[in-house]
């Protein structure tokens, strides 16, 4: 394992390790949390995590160390698979080296000066959100700069897929008609299909998707982690992080796409599923067991709103409407969550 990847791994949060792993902390201080040693028989808590510098060490027994040491000592394993574990449980991606000189070369993001060339609200999907009332126009400039939204040369709208490190996975490029419907007379298509048509990038790249709007996911001032809703598509998510911005909103692109891998880097927070509805309840069973499974590797479970099953007409059930169709149709303005 190359040198920056360790420093990546070692970045992370040495207080978020030592909770997954099932230590107590107590103190309230933003850099220093204390618990009881994990290297000998401790009463009081001896050991100290100093966020700042992101280590520990016992003032009994003098022993410390970063977050690698802390997955050894406490999982009983050793360096590699430790670093594996970290991995893993918190979705740690290896940088890449930047190679400005060959940008036709494989890579595992995209640059993110496609994200900045694209940036508008010009998009039909955009304007179309104001002129049917859906959002006032403040509401839509302050939700296309939160996801970055972009618009295609051919008039699409670009929802790019940032992740929690701002790296760009690669951005869906969605066609949309006056009245805020999609325009299913045009195929949805990916910013890196085009990419790798135009030669841009090589025929063998492949991207690594993930949430729309991950990128937006961040502790906040007091340290604790916002309730995340997942809803399924890129429209809904805007929309309702306008009507609800308390909530961080984010979508899996599709009924289909959800799976407990997408929701991995979730796991610090609390998690509210938003399945679109349908007479079989088909979305809500499957989005259910992939919570229950997802569920293992979180600290709370996950919660899979019956709001629309519950509520929704019978017909709104045959169109199998959204969490944002049934809020504009039924006047339901109040939190979902």
């Amino acid at each position: 394992m190359d040198k920056r990847t360790l420093d990546k791994i070692r970045q992370v949060p040495v207080t978020d390790v030592a909770e997954h792993l099932g230590i107590t902390l107590y103190g309230m201080g933003k850099e220093n949390k204390r618990c009881r040693c994990i290297f000998h028989d401790d009463r009081h808590p001896s050991m100290h995590l100093n966020t700042k510098r992101n280590i520990f060490k016992c003032f009994a027994c003098g022993k410390g160390g970063d977050v690698i040491t802390l997955v050894m000592q406490q999982k009983g394993c050793d360096f590699q698979e430790a670093c594996r574990w970290l991995t893993q449980e918190f979705c740690v991606v290896p940088p890449l080296t930047e190679n400005e000189n060959h940008p036709t070369e494989p890579a595992s993001f995209l640059a993110p000066k496609l994200v900045a060339q694209s940036l508008s609200t010009k998009s039909v999907f955009c304007q179309s959100l104001v002129s049917k009332s859906i959002l006032t126009e403040k509401q839509m400039l302050m939700a296309a700069s939160r996801y970055r939204l972009g618009i295609s040369r051919d008039g699409g709208v670009v929802f790019w897929q940032i992740d929690c490190m701002q790296h760009v996975r690669d951005g869906k490029i969605m066609f949309y008609k006056s009245d805020c419907h999609r325009d299913h007379s045009r195929v949805p298509t990916w910013v890196s299909y085009r990419l790798k048509r135009s030669g841009v990038l090589q025929p063998l790249w492949e991207p690594c998707h993930c949430l729309f709007g991950l990128h937006l996911l961040k502790p906040e001032t007091d340290g604790t982690w916002p309730v995340v809703a997942v809803v399924e598509s890129e429209k809904t998510a805007v929309i309702c992080s306008a009507l609800f911005p308390q909530y961080v909103w984010v979508s899996t692109g599709g009924m289909s796409s959800l799976t407990p891998e997408l929701l991995a880097p979730l796991r610090c927070c609390r998690v509210v599923l938003f399945p679109d509805t349908d007479l079989e309840r088909t979305t809500f069973r499957q989005w259910s067991l992939i919570a229950d499974r997802a569920s293992v590797g979180f600290r709370y479970h996950i919660y899979v709103s019956p709001l629309l099953e519950e509520k929704a007409s019978t017909a709104q059930k045959e169109r199998k409407i959204d969490i944002a169709d049934f809020m504009f149709e039924n006047g339901f303005m109040s939190s979902p969550i």
